[in-house]
């Protein structure tokens, strides 16, 4: 055995007599790369739910805007249909 691994092996050891378990350095690895993809995930879906609520708040803007154009064409839609009945009346009268 080389004097590397001795001394890998005597640091595990400590390890395992201090914990009182094997630890899985594979697995802790592979944990701390899934924590980067969960923290990379996390702040997408973070920024996708700022730049919606962005987004809401323009397609808001714009509902209340064409509401109000709307609005003025319907008032004046019956203001010309309030005058032509008055013109009817006017004329069958």
């Amino acid at each position: 055995m080389s004097l590397r691994r001795l001394r890998i092996a005597e640091e595990l050891a400590h390890l395992i007599l201090e914990r009182g378990a094997i630890p899985d350095v594979k697995k802790s690895s592979e944990g701390r790369c899934r924590n980067r993809d969960i923290t990379t995930q996390k702040r997408k879906i973070e920024q996708a739910l700022i730049s919606g609520s962005t987004e809401l708040l323009q397609i808001k803007r714009e509902t209340e805007q064409q509401g109000r154009r709307l609005l003025g064409e319907v008032e004046s839609a019956l203001a010309v249909l309030a005058q032509a009945r008055a013109d009817q009346r006017a004329a069958a009268g």
